[in-house]
C-alpha cells in the first residue's frame, strides 16, 4: 500500500511539476518577448528623436554659416562700392581678408579676377571653371547671391564659397572660408555616426538604412507588426520608417531571453524543491528532520533577503535539500556577480565621462610669449562639469575662459562640451565677450528642453597683448583675483548676470580692467574655496587669497602648489568637487 501510494504520489507530483514548469516557460517567454519589443520601441523612438534633432541642428548651423558668409561678402561689396581702389589693391585686400576672418577673397572686373588673396588667382577667368562659373549671373543681377556647398579648392583644402554682385560696376565679390562648425555638425548628423554610437541593451545595435536598401535586403521578412527574426533566428529585429530612412533595432535572441532563462531555471529549482518537500512530508509524516531542514533553509534565505549575500545554505541531509542548497547558493553567487558587473558598468560610465571631460581641456600652455599662463583641473571621484580654455582670437587678443556646469555624470560632461564649443565659436566670430555670452545663452536656453535642466556659470575675459586691456564678462561665476604692481591679491567684485542656459532675459555687460607688465589674474571654480576638511570646514576665500599672497608670480608653481595646499587641508577627507584654476601673469 505504501509503495502504491508513493508511486501514484510520484506520478502526480511529476505531472504537476512538468505542467508548472511548462506554463512558467510559456509565460516568461511571452513576457520576455513583450519586454524586448518595448525596449526596441523605446530605443527606436530615442533614435528617431536623435536623428531628427541632428538633422535640425545641421540645418540651423548651415543657415547660420551661410548667412554669416553672405554678410561678409556683402560687407566687402559695400566697402568696394565706397572705395573702388580697394578692388585691385593687394595690401587692402589682405587687410580685408584678416578683418573678415576668411581664407580667400576674390574681386573681379567682369569675368576676370583683378584682386585676390591669395594673389595667384589674379587674372583668372571665372567662366573657365565650373565652380567659379556658378557666380557669373552676378554680372547681370545686382541682387544675385550664392553660397555653395563645402568643397576642396585647388590646394585640396575644404572651403565653402559665397559670392554676391559687385555694386560699383559689373563684377563678382567672392569669399571662401573653412566651415569647421558645419563640417563637425555634418559628421555628427551622419547616419553611420549615430548608429555606431547607439546601443540597445547589452549587445543590441541600431542600423540606419535607406528605404530602397532596406527593402532589397529584408523585403521577404516584412509583416504588419514591423518585426521579424533573422534567417538564422539569432536576432530579433524591429524597424520603423522615418521618411526615406528606416531605423532597424537589433537584439540578440540569447539576450532577449536571458531573464526568461534565469527565471525559468530559478523557478524550476524552487518548484523542484517544493514538490520534493511535499513528497517527503507526505511520505515520512512530517518528520522533524524535514521541518528542521526547512527552517535552516528559510533562515539562510531570510539573511540573503536582508542583503547578506555571503550567507550559504548548508543543508545536505537529503538529496532534495542538497539540490536546494546548491541552487540557492548558485543563485546568490549569480546575484553577487550581477552586482559586481553593475558596479563595473557604473565605473565604466564614470570613466567615459572623465575621458570626455579631459579630452577637451587644453594642456599645451604657451611658451616664449610676453605673458605666462598655466591651468589645472583636478577631478573628484564623480564626473563633473568644470572646464577651462584659452585660445588666440587674433594676433593681439587672447581669450581666457573658466566655467562650471551644474550636475555631474556623462550628461554634465556632454553639456560642458556643448557650452565650451559654443562660447569659443561665438567669441572667435564676434570678438566681443558680452555679445558672445548673450548668443551662447540664447542657444543654451533654446535647447534646454532637449536635455535635463542644466545651466553653466562662466567667466570670459579677452586680453589685448598690446595695450594690456582685459575685457571681462561674468555669468554667475566666482569673482576673479587681481594683483597689480606691489599690491596684494584682491577679489574683483565684477557685476555679474545670471548663469548661462537659465533665461533669455539675462543681460551681459563688458567690464574693462588693465594689466601692467607683471600683474597677475586668477580664475577658479568653487571646488577651490569649498574644499572641506574632516571638520566640515570650508577652505574659504580668505585662505585662498592669503595663499596667493605667499606665492611667486609663476603660474605653473601657483597651480601645483595650490593642489598640494588643498590636499593637505583636506587630509583624509575625500575630495567632493572638481578643482579647476587658471593663473595668468601679464
Amino acid at each position: 500500500m505504501k509503495k502504491i501510494f508513493q508511486g501514484w504520489l510520484i506520478v502526480l507530483v511529476a505531472f504537476a511539476f512538468v505542467l508548472t514548469v511548462f506554463l512558467s516557460y510559456r509565460i516568461q517567454t511571452s513576457q520576455a518577448t513583450s519586454k524586448a519589443k518595448e525596449l526596441l520601441k523605446v530605443n527606436l523612438s530615442d533614435a528617431t528623436r536623435q536623428l531628427e534633432r541632428s538633422q535640425q541642428n545641421l540645418k540651423t548651423i548651415r543657415e547660420m554659416t551661410e548667412n554669416t558668409a553672405l554678410a561678409k561678402a556683402r560687407a566687402l561689396a559695400y566697402l568696394i562700392q565706397q572705395s573702388p581702389s580697394v578692388a585691385d589693391n593687394q595690401e587692402a585686400i589682405e587687410r580685408v581678408k584678416k578683418m573678415l576672418d576668411v581664407d580667400e577673397v576674390v574681386v573681379t572686373d567682369g569675368k576676370v579676377i583683378v584682386g585676390a588673396n591669395p594673389d595667384c588667382y589674379i587674372g583668372f577667368d571665372m567662366s573657365s571653371n565650373p565652380q567659379s562659373a556658378d557666380f557669373l549671373p552676378a554680372l547681370d543681377n545686382k541682387d544675385f547671391y550664392l553660397v555653395q556647398k563645402p568643397r576642396a579648392n585647388a590646394f585640396n583644402k575644404i572651403l565653402q564659397y559665397a559670392g554676391v554682385a559687385r555694386l560699383d560696376r559689373p563684377g563678382i565679390i567672392q569669399i571662401s572660408y573653412t566651415p569647421k562648425r558645419l563640417l563637425e555638425a555634418e559628421e555628427i548628423a551622419d547616419f553611420g555616426y549615430i548608429a555606431e554610437n547607439f546601443r540597445i541593451g547589452e549587445k543590441g545595435t541600431l542600423e540606419i538604412k535607406k528605404l530602397e536598401e532596406f527593402q532589397k535586403e529584408y523585403l521577404h521578412n516584412f509583416n504588419d507588426d514591423n518585426e521579424f527574426y533573422s534567417q538564422d533566428e539569432k536576432e530579433f529585429h524591429l524597424y520603423r520608417k522615418v521618411g526615406n530612412t528606416v531605423l532597424v533595432g537589433n537584439l540578440p535572441v540569447n539576450e532577449m531571453y536571458l531573464s526568461r532563462n534565469y527565471v525559468v531555471v530559478f523557478t524550476t529549482i524552487v518548484y523542484l524543491v517544493l514538490f520534493a518537500v511535499i513528497f517527503i512530508l507526505v511520505s515520512i509524516l512530517l518528520q522533524k528532520v524535514v521541518i528542521d531542514s526547512i527552517y535552516s533553509v528559510n533562515n539562510s534565505l531570510a539573511k540573503i533577503k536582508e542583503g547578506n549575500l555571503e550567507e550559504k545554505v548548508d543543508v545536505h541531509n537529503a538529496i532534495e535539500f542538497d539540490h536546494l542548497s546548491q541552487g540557492i547558493n548558485t543563485t546568490v553567487d549569480a546575484l553577487k556577480e550581477m552586482k559586481e558587473r553593475e558596479k563595473h558598468r557604473i565605473d565604466a560610465d564614470l570613466k567615459i565621462g572623465k575621458d570626455i571631460q579631459n579630452s577637451v581641456i587644453p594642456t599645451d600652455f604657451p611658451v616664449g610669449k610676453p605673458y605666462k599662463l598655466h591651468a589645472g583641473m583636478f577631478t573628484a571621484r564623480e564626473v563633473g562639469g568644470d572646464f577651462y580654455d584659452f585660445f588666440r582670437i587674433d594676433d593681439k587678443h587672447l581669450a581666457l575662459l573658466m566655467a562650471d556646469v551644474s550636475g555631474k555624470g556623462i550628461t554634465a560632461a556632454l553639456y560642458m562640451m556643448t557650452a565650451k564649443t559654443l562660447i569659443k565659436e561665438l567669441v572667435m566670430t564676434l570678438n566681443d565677450p558680452a555679445e558672445a555670452m548673450d548668443m551662447a545663452n540664447r542657444e543654451l536656453v533654446k535647447n534646454k528642453s532637449k536635455v535635463a535642466f542644466m545651466f553653466v556659470t562662466a567667466f570670459l575675459a579677452v586680453y589685448n597683448t598690446e595695450t594690456g586691456e582685459l575685457v571681462c564678462v561674468n555669468a554667475g561665476h566666482n569673482p576673479p583675483l587681481l594683483k597689480s604692481g606691489d599690491n596684494s591679491w584682491e577679489y574683483q567684485r565684477i557685476k555679474h548676470s545670471m548663469a548661462l542656459g537659465v533665461s533669455v532675459k539675462a543681460k551681459f555687460t563688458n567690464i574693462s580692467l588693465h594689466l601692467n607688465k607683471g600683474d597677475g589674474f586668477v580664475l577658479y571654480t568653487d571646488g577651490v574655496t569649498e574644499a572641506m576638511n574632516s571638520s566640515s570646514e570650508l577652505y574659504g576665500t580668505e585662505r585662498f587669497r592669503a595663499f596667493l599672497n605667499n606665492q611667486k608670480m609663476e603660474p605653473c608653481e601657483m597651480v601645483e602648489n595650490l593642489k598640494k595646499e588643498l590636499d593637505a587641508y583636506r587630509g583624509d577627507f575625500e575630495q567632493s568637487d572638481d578643482i579647476t584654476v587658471l593663473a595668468f601673469v601679464a
